[in-house]
């Protein structure tokens, strides 16, 4: 009976989330093919006003022959 009562209150979360991660995937995979990385992760999030972000980390190779670097970018979800 809880487990029943715990999904039943988080399941309105979780499908509000889907759409902004698919979202948030498309723009992730963007930004990685401008920056020529490799995306490594994304999230969909809120920025300190409250727009609707995605925070992509994406693995940039290296000029000199040295391990790829580490980036992360806020980037806006424009609807």
């Amino acid at each position: 009976m809880m487990k029943k009562y715990i999904f039943a209150l988080c399941a309105p979360f979780i499908l509000a989330a889907a759409p902004a991660f698919a979202d948030c995937q498309s723009v992730a995979q963007k930004t990685a093919e401008k920056q020529n990385g490799k995306l490594v992760r994304v999230s969909p999030g809120k920025d300190k006003d409250g727009k609707d972000i995605c925070v992509v980390i994406i693995a940039v190779p290296s000029t000199q022959g040295e391990k790829p670097r580490r980036v992360e970018l806020a980037v806006p979800l424009d609807k």
